[in-house]
């Protein structure tokens, strides 16, 4: 059985004991800050026109910005698709040799993958900026994970100075815990996950698991506290869930902690709020990201 295993040299309880805590909370304000900007990027796909539309369930914006080239994507919500994966059951696509993705998401992507991916390439191209930030609430956030995957895998010899950042929201699971394990393997240097996740926004918990069908979240997630009245720097966990040996591999499940949702919680709080800001529908905010000298609203610092 697992728990009788030992792993460099350590019982599995040793082990863990050595590790950092699962749940760690986030108080680094530069951070919390740039990460909000990167939330008006995802509010903002709400805004986007026939102009963005690369299909009828995808949509893309492309900006450059702090000398970083921003991909912003919209996936198409639909609530059929919600209800669709609250049924257990095994809906897997094979992803290369061994990985697994969801269907749904895998046929949409798939539809448009050269497609979107040739844009990508143009605009690095273009704006000569390797350092790429992919931006998604949603099944967005799903898309963006996806075309940039393709991208690293693909093309990085081909851009050989690629840093690549994708920060999402309210992201549902994308594939098997082989998906994940291979995604966690790729060096934090070149390409880092943040998926941030509330306290009432059943969404991430989606699509469910069954016995022969288990989803998997990939590294990392910032699991935001709403049903509080605090500061927001006083109640984001970084999620780093439990660690289990198996092997020579280290698979990173969801934390426990970070789970706060019941089954009576459903769509209405898959928009936010996600760092004070609302999803879901096109509003601007009242500042200008393009602005350097606004005190910013929501941690009260200037922009950089």
């Amino acid at each position: 059985m697992l728990e009788t295993r030992n792993f460099k040299g350590k019982s599995l309880e040793d082990y863990w004991a050595s590790l950092e805590p699962y749940e760690i909370p986030v108080t680094d304000k530069n951070f919390l800050k740039q990460i909000s900007i990167y939330a008006v990027y995802a509010m903002q796909t709400y805004c986007f026109t026939e102009e963005n539309q690369i299909s009828d369930d995808m949509s893309v914006g492309i900006k450059v910005a702090y000398n970083e080239l921003i991909i912003s994507v919209k996936g198409r919500e639909k609530l059929d698709d919600y209800d669709y994966w609250r049924i257990r059951g095994n809906r897997f696509q094979a992803y290369g040799e061994t990985m697994g993705v969801d269907k749904l998401f895998y046929g949409k992507f798939s539809a448009v993958s050269v497609k979107f991916l040739a844009i990508i390439q143009a605009s690095i191209k273009k704006s000569g900026i390797q350092r790429i930030i992919g931006i998604g609430h949603g099944s967005g956030g799903v898309y963006v994970t996806l075309a940039l995957l393709q991208l690293w895998w693909s093309y990085k010899g081909q851009f050989p100075n690629l840093k690549i950042k994708i920060v999402t929201f309210g992201q549902p699971r994308i594939g098997n815990k082989e998906f994940a394990r291979v995604v966690n393997m790729i060096p934090k240097q070149h390409f880092e996950i943040f998926r941030f996740t509330h306290s009432t926004d059943v969404v991430p918990h989606l699509p469910k698991s069954s016995v022969n069908s288990e989803y998997w979240h990939t590294v990392s997630q910032y699991w935001i506290q709403n049903v509080c009245n605090c500061p927001l720097e006083t109640r984001i966990l970084k999620c780093q869930g439990r660690i289990f040996p198996e092997g020579i591999f280290i698979y990173v499940h969801e934390s426990q902690v970070c789970i706060d949702v019941r089954e009576t919680q459903w769509f209405d709080a898959h928009n936010g709020p996600y760092l004070n800001l609302m999803m879901g529908s096109c509003y601007e905010p009242p500042f200008s990201l393009n602005s350097g000298n606004i005190i910013w609203p929501l941690l009260n610092l200037p922009l950089p």
